[in-house]
């Protein structure tokens, strides 16, 4: 498994997010194209569980520019959210179809699929979240000085949030206030981790038969000998896909259970979040 400063947190909220960028900021130096096409894989999957989340997932088949404009018609996400992710859609369309990107373009898309996790986890699981500054990745050999300008800018500001904390954490020590009550806490949490061990179960359990219907086909046909390395690339995407198809399904049919209150609750929050967050 990949690992990154600046998506590690997604990995409770969902592995492939973390991966995908994890991905993404490795390919950043050798390969800025790369790097695009990641991070609009990782904003098509993130609309995607959005969408399942408000009982509005459709398929794996739909499209991203599809899905994003039923979120954007149904108003569950917020405008600057919708132009964020069209920006990255349109940044890793150009890098697939005509091999182009630049360093400037991949740096940036690093920098709003952090912001769009953020909002991403703010909103779907704990709205106190605290992230970090954006770790900005080392600049290429043959980086021009506007590129290292950019950079070392945030490099800065990852030290000045790093001073800012250590700050706060040793003032927090001293003038600590519960906003809550410890049993409130703990009742919240008890629930949130109950119902998310619940729908992990449920996953598990579709994930352990779908695999054990690929492994029987793959026995019966013998696919690991007489394929070839593409056609295993292919069994292995589509095992992927229907992992994610069946996460989704999960969050669809949870989605569907909530109120019209609850789910415009969730808008509300989103669009809170949003506002909280700077995106350019």
């Amino acid at each position: 498994m990949l690992h990154s400063t600046n998506f590690e947190f997604l990995i409770e909220a969902d592995v492939k997010l973390s991966q995908l960028c994890a991905s993404a900021e490795r390919y950043f130096l050798e390969d800025a194209s790369t790097c695009l096409i990641k991070v609009r894989q990782y904003a098509e999957h993130l609309t995607k569980l959005v969408a399942a989340r408000h009982a509005l997932y459709v398929g794996q088949g739909e499209g991203f520019q599809d899905t994003l404009c039923r979120l954007c018609e149904k108003r569950v996400i917020p405008r600057q959210i919708a132009d964020v992710l069209h920006r990255l859609r349109k940044l890793g369309n150009a890098a697939v179809h005509d091999h182009h990107g630049t360093h400037r373009e991949a740096l940036y898309s690093l920098r709003m699929a952090r912001q769009l996790g953020v909002w991403f986890y703010k909103t779907y699981f704990d709205s106190r979240f605290a992230p970090g500054p954006f770790v900005p990745p080392p600049p290429p050999t043959d980086a021009g000085q506007i590129l290292q300008d950019e950079i070392e800018a945030l490099r800065v500001r990852v030290q000045e949030a790093e001073a800012a904390a250590a700050k706060a954490r040793g003032e927090a020590q001293d003038h600590a206030i519960a906003r809550e009550s410890a049993e409130e806490q703990l009742r919240r949490e008890e629930e949130a981790r109950a119902f998310w061990h619940q729908l992990l179960q449920e996953e598990k359990a579709q994930n352990i038969e779908l695999k054990a219907r690929l492994e029987g086909i793959s026995r019966t046909h013998m696919f690991a000998r007489r394929t070839s390395s593409f056609e295993r690339e292919t069994i292995e995407f589509l095992v992927e896909l229907s992992s994610v198809s069946s996460n989704c399904r999960g969050l669809q049919t949870n989605a569907e259970r909530l109120t019209e209150l609850e789910r415009r609750a969730l808008a509300e929050r989103a669009e809170s979040v949003a506002a909280s967050l700077e995106f350019e």
